[in-house]
């Protein structure tokens, strides 16, 4: 990248914090009103969810208008803002969040991420995941704890979530990598995917069990980014999808990046554990030869 790429890409993130601490002045009396206050609730999650939208509406005007992000998404999906759904997606970079949120928020729909409870200590983004009340894992067991009680709070969380949910819709996004993909990772995990990490069904079965006849179905996101990306034009060789990088996202120094949707009703997912694994799989291994496919068709 150049000296004016990395300028505008320190000029990016220092607007996107001030967009989210300015929702944030708004948002968490917001959210200890609707804590403390029962009769309140109602009225302060429809607040809420404008705060939100008003929040990625300004990140979206900013990276399309000014920045000039190059993207892709489906104009038009059959999603119900009425009904709660779980969004799959494969997951490369920090940019993820904006692009799902982007496509989710443009149909109606409220975002919540599955996030890791170590994010809670990150200024603005644990404000964030408190206000808005994203489901909160642990990675790491603490002192003393086993890691089968680790797996029961986190359980518990996802349950937590289902419960707000089945009454206030939204769109429940669940990276089922567990982490970013990267190749050492992938060695790590000796995948099958050129591009993707093994997927991990518990999070997953814990949102479909937990949601039931609440879950109107499943948005498997895939996302296509320039491999390689550091400036205007990508590397033509095509290289792993995840060698993208976030600090070049926020300069807009980057290629096309596409995000494709699929969207599958909830009956069509299986109900049994080891089916429900075998589905997921089979949808992964789908999407790593999409993204194979497009990165080859685009000279990437």
């Amino acid at each position: 990248m150049t000296l004016v790429g990395h300028a505008t890409s320190a000029v990016s993130l220092l607007f996107i914090t001030a967009n989210l601490a300015f929702w944030l002045v708004l948002a968490i009396p917001t959210s200890v009103l609707r804590d403390l206050v029962p009769g309140f609730a109602p009225r302060a999650r429809r607040m809420l969810d404008a705060f939100y939208r008003g929040a990625v509406c300004v990140d979206d005007f900013w990276l399309e208008r000014v920045v000039g992000l190059r993207w892709t998404m489906p104009a038009r999906l059959d999603l119900d803002p009425g009904r709660t759904w779980i969004v799959l997606s494969n997951h490369v970079s920090w940019s993820d969040i904006f692009l799902l949120q982007s496509l989710l928020v443009r149909h109606g729909l409220v975002v919540q991420f599955l996030s890791k409870r170590e994010l809670l200590l990150v200024p603005v983004v644990g404000w964030v995941l408190w206000a808005f009340q994203f489901p909160l894992l642990r990675r790491t067991t603490r002192r003393g704890e086993s890691d089968e009680e680790r797996k029961r709070g986190d359980f518990e969380a996802l349950r937590a979530a289902c419960r707000r949910a089945r009454e206030n819709p939204v769109a429940l996004v669940c990276f089922a990598e567990g982490t970013r993909a990267t190749p050492e990772r992938r060695a790590l995990r000796a995948s099958p995917h050129r591009h993707l990490l093994p997927p991990r069904i518990g999070g997953f079965a814990a949102l479909c069990d937990g949601l039931g006849d609440a879950l109107a179905g499943v948005v498997d996101c895939t996302l296509v980014y320039p491999s390689g990306a550091g400036d205007r034009a990508p590397e033509p060789a095509p290289t792993p999808a995840n060698a993208f990088s976030f600090w070049a996202f926020l300069s807009g120094r980057v290629g096309a990046i596409e995000v494709a949707a699929e969207l599958v009703p909830a009956a069509a997912i299986p109900r049994d554990r080891d089916e429900r694994l075998g589905w997921l799989e089979a949808r992964w291994a789908r999407k790593d030869a999409a993204i194979e496919a497009r990165l080859t068709t685009a000279g990437r």
